[in-house]
């Protein structure tokens, strides 16, 4: 598959779709700024993954540097977006859902320092 670039993209494509409509499915926005954030974002993402696909390569190791650290900014959008979002099970669940979690990480017994005894 590798040795194919029309079926790499294809296959990329199809895993961003498909995660995409995971990340849809079990969440719902709490507000408006939740749909507009996750839209921009997956929108803009895809577009930078196409314009990396068939844009010409940066004209020197400066463009590349700033264009690296350019994509970081990704991650804050992200987390911004998903916290104007809510999980659909947490909102069937409500509060004691998420205490019951607790609890259950509370009581497990504490990992050894050194898990490969020698």
């Amino acid at each position: 598959m590798w040795n194919s670039v029309p079926l790499t993209i294809c296959v990329e494509y199809f895993l961003f779709a498909a995660g995409t409509a995971v990340f849809l499915t079990e969440t719902r926005t709490k507000d408006r700024v939740g749909n507009l954030a996750l839209w921009t974002l997956l929108g803009t993402l895809g577009l930078l993954y196409g314009a990396s696909l068939f844009g010409p390569a940066p004209p020197n190791m400066h463009v590349l540097a700033y264009s690296v650290l350019a994509i970081w900014l990704t991650v804050p959008w992200a987390a911004w977006a998903d916290r104007h979002r809510q999980s659909r099970s947490e909102q069937r669940a409500m509060p004691s859902y998420r205490c019951g979690i607790r609890l259950v990480l509370a009581a497990r017994p504490a990992l050894p320092t050194n898990p490969f005894p020698q």
